[in-house]
């Protein structure tokens, strides 16, 4: 039995292998364009009027030449002359027999992509003679980011950059240098979190695993914190970069040349198939129960190829996905994408779309954002009327294939205290009748100023909660919304530790008396975010002066049982002695500790009971 699982394990073994090793046609292709005629196509690019007399010459068309044909079409696009695009495609067309489809393809687009839209150059208070990239916009609107190269003099630094946006004289104030985070080294932003309290960067900082780790830094009261890296299994010893959070921060999208069963690693940087981009994946990775985030998952070969997918962002509506790629069909270098998640097991997502002439040229069209409403959008182009090097560009409108599938609402505002002081306040989203947590966010330790980006067609309570201040609960119903909007509310914090009885009486129509209420691990520590819960059932018990609630503790945080019995009857004091401190009279109130959790007399161990071993339950008793 043993010798014949060893022939099947090494015949998948070989079999899985061979498949992987073996090249496609486009492979194959793609490989004719070695590293001397990558350099020859830069220098093509710099004086495109070579091309037609070069091409004029040529017997055998290959990849090099595909190329060539792309940053001729290119040329003219940016030129806005567009019916010369198209001209030279369905001249060569002929010559690629192989790429026929895809170039009748991308004359139809050009000849369908009719939009009148507006690509404004951000001008000398962003842009400079140097190359400026990733834009990164606020969603309130207020704070533009992105990197620039040289642009403080050295040949060799790569900074972050800022600018603050002024309503009154409707422009970007001058850029400055993010000096938090900036160091002699370089250094890129490379996304936002939704409400900004949070920027993901790519480069060489302390903790680095591999050939380029993703890190993040945290707005405090002070500024920006230290830059931390992301732990494994985000980082690895192999390439990453692209992070960017789900709207809801309950998950992490990135790019990776990890291995995986799909394609045949390409390391990132290293010349293969006509480029050095590797063959990079999106993944996407969730927080589990513990705050950990779980194996990343591969999106699939809808969304990759055996070459590159590089700066994935999720709209707001949680479902749209852009990202850059040089496998799909395109003008360029890389080109901008739109797909649809289909499902909620990301792998299945709708066929990858170009959205267009007027966002992709024949370059690396990459770090595609769009602001909240889904109406404008911000790129790093090289265009006819750049500064220098590339330079960063706003789009309004959005041409309609690039469009979002749906739109979003947006809550926005201060959470300050009765002072009028700014408070970094955590904030979390549940849904109507149910207790698991939809989202959470943070407001800015700064100025106090909060976003929270929610999916429409659905009733939420946002809870709003400051160590040492009253938690205070919002119901937000976005139900029969058909466009979108934005909601300003500002949050007072009052002090103390919980809702006055006043306040909980004219909320109780939106109350639901808690089943369940969970400590952090191997603590018994509250999370603050169930505090109201509890308050819901102080009201509910002193509104029925009959009732009694029995409380059961559990916890199971890798000690002996002894420990866990402990840490559990732990948990149910703190929870009987919160009733107590309201009111409750101690008769009517049973609590003890049960340890580890089991069902008739089993001890649970799947990987789900790891959140069951954190909570009390609370059960009403007549």
């Amino acid at each position: 039995m043993f010798r014949k699982f060893i022939a099947i394990f090494i015949f998948f073994f070989f079999i899985t292998n061979a498949v992987l090793s073996v090249e496609s046609e486009e492979e194959i292709w793609r490989s004719t364009l070695t590293a001397e005629k990558l350099d020859e196509l830069s220098r093509f690019q710099e004086a495109p009027s070579a091309i037609e007399p070069y091409l004029a010459n040529v017997i055998s068309f290959e990849f090099y030449e595909y190329r060539l044909m792309q940053v001729l079409v290119g040329n003219r696009m940016n030129e806005n002359k567009f019916d010369e695009a198209i001209l030279i495609l369905e001249k060569y067309r002929d010559f690629f027999p192989t790429k026929k489809n895809e170039i009748t393809e991308l004359i139809e687009i050009i000849q369908n992509d009719q939009d009148e839209i507006s690509i404004r150059n951000l001008g000398s208070s962003i842009n400079s003679e140097y190359a400026e990239y990733l834009p990164l916009l606020e969603m309130s609107g207020k704070k533009l980011y992105f990197t620039s190269f040289e642009r403080n003099g050295s040949k060799t630094s790569e900074d972050i950059y800022y600018s603050d946006w002024d309503e009154s004289k409707k422009q970007w104030s001058q850029a400055q240098s993010l000096s938090d985070i900036n160091t002699e080294f370089p250094e890129a932003a490379i996304s936002l979190s939704v409400d900004g309290s949070s920027i993901i960067l790519f480069g060489n900082f302390s903790d680095q695993l591999g050939q380029g780790d993703i890190f993040y830094s945290e707005l405090t009261r002070d500024g920006w914190t230290k830059a931390k890296a992301f732990p494994q299994p985000i980082n690895s010893e192999f390439f990453e970069a692209d992070l960017v959070y789900t709207p809801n921060r309950k998950a992490v999208l990135f790019t990776s040349d990890r291995p995986n069963d799909l394609f045949k690693r390409r390391p990132k940087d290293q010349f293969s198939l006509g480029d050095t981009w590797g063959n990079t994946d999106i993944y996407i990775s969730f927080l589990n129960e513990k705050g950990e985030y779980n194996k990343p998952i591969n999106l699939g070969s809808t969304i990759n190829t055996a070459f590159a997918e590089r700066t994935p962002y999720l709209h707001s509506d949680g479902k749209t996905l852009y990202f850059s790629s040089n496998g799909h069909n395109g003008f360029g270098d890389l080109d901008i994408f739109k797909s649809v998640r289909l499902d909620e097991t990301w792998t299945k997502w709708s066929k990858p779309v170009n959205v267009g002439r007027l966002l992709n040229g024949s370059g690396t069209d990459w770090g595609f954002k769009l602001n909240i409403s889904g109406k404008k959008a911000f790129l790093s182009a090289t265009r006819s009327d750049s500064l220098g090097d590339t330079d960063i560009y706003e789009i309004l409108p959005l041409p309609k294939r690039a469009e979002p599938l749906e739109f979003s609402f947006a809550l926005k505002g201060k959470v300050l205290d009765e002072a009028g002081n700014p408070l970094g306040a955590g904030i979390k989203w549940f849904i109507e009748n149910s207790q698991e947590e939809i989202g959470f966010a943070k407001a800015k330790a700064t100025n106090g100023d909060y976003f929270v980006s929610l999916e429409v067609g659905r009733k939420y309570f946002l809870r709003f909660f400051q160590p040492g201040y009253q938690i205070q609960t919002i119901e937000i119903d976005t139900g029969g919304i058909s466009k979108y909007q934005s909601v300003i509310k500002e949050i007072i914090l009052k002090k103390g530790g919980s809702l006055d009885s006043q306040t909980l009486k004219k909320n109780k129509q939106k109350q639901y008396l808690p089943e369940e209420i969970y400590f952090y691990p191997k603590s018994k520590e509250l999370d603050p975010a169930y505090l109201e819960n509890l308050q819901s059932m102080v009201l509910f018990l002193q509104e029925n002066p009959t009732k009694k609630i029995l409380i059961k503790g559990y916890a199971k945080d890798g000690g002996s049982e002894i420990d866990d019995i402990n840490l559990s009857s732990d948990r149910a004091e703190t929870i009987q002695k919160f009733f107590l401190i309201h009111g409750i009279a101690s008769k009517r109130i049973t609590f003890y500790g049960l340890g580890r959790t089991r069902t008739e007399g089993k001890l649970i161990e799947n990987k789900r009971a790891i959140r069951y071993h954190q909570k009390v339950t609370l059960e009403i008793q007549d």
